[in-house]
């Protein structure tokens, strides 16, 4: 007889480390540029490339920086969980950047050429359409968010401005304009959109 049968003590599986989790706040321009920033993780250094145009709340993964392996598996990776601080001026749609652009009533009315601050520091000349009422899109293309696979585009959305204090002679003009729009009523739409 073979003795009882025992079979032979299997070697333990060799298990890959557990993942370290850290935070990392970055600059907007740091995510749109991509960066190569440093953090610190149980007192040690580690490098962490973020790819450009990374978005808020994405995470990097820097292998072999995690927890060591069990049993000679390799070592687990450090995951950086990425906040993008944001911008005064831009905001962020999927790729596109959008920016309000102020203008006044009297080139919303007439329409302008105007120029408009590009994220990259260049300046792109856009023209507002003449009756251009506030929220209208006028599309730089390719001034959006460039990463590996795509490119945005910048978008300025029209904002009218009116004076806090308006003149004497503006409000003068404003009743002639009253005058001049006649029964012209903006809102019927609205109304009608509610009884549906």
């Amino acid at each position: 007889s073979f003795g009882g049968g025992h079979a032979p003590r299997s070697a333990p599986t060799p298990e890959k480390g557990g993942t370290v989790r850290a935070k990392l706040s970055i600059s907007f321009r740091q995510a749109l540029n991509g960066a190569t920033l440093t953090i610190k993780v149980g007192g040690s250094p580690i490098k962490v490339r973020i790819p450009a145009g990374i978005k808020d709340g994405q995470k990097v993964r820097v292998k072999g920086h995690g927890k060591p392996g069990t049993h000679g598996g390799p070592t687990g990776d450090l995951e950086v969980a990425v906040t993008v601080k944001p911008h005064p001026v831009y905001s962020r749609e999927g790729n596109d950047l959008v920016m309000d652009l102020p203008v006044t009533v009297s080139e919303a009315i007439l329409g302008t050429v105007v120029d408009v601050p590009m994220v990259d520091g260049n300046t792109a000349t856009v023209k507002v359409p003449a009756g251009s009422s506030s929220g209208c899109e006028i599309r730089v293309r390719g001034g959006g968010v460039k990463t590996s696979k795509a490119t945005g585009d910048l978008i300025a959305r029209v904002a009218i401005q009116v004076p806090d204090k308006p003149s004497r002679d503006l409000k003068k003009l404003a009743k002639e304009m009253a005058k001049a729009e006649g029964d012209l009523d903006v809102r019927a739409s609205l109304f009608e959109a509610v009884e549906d």
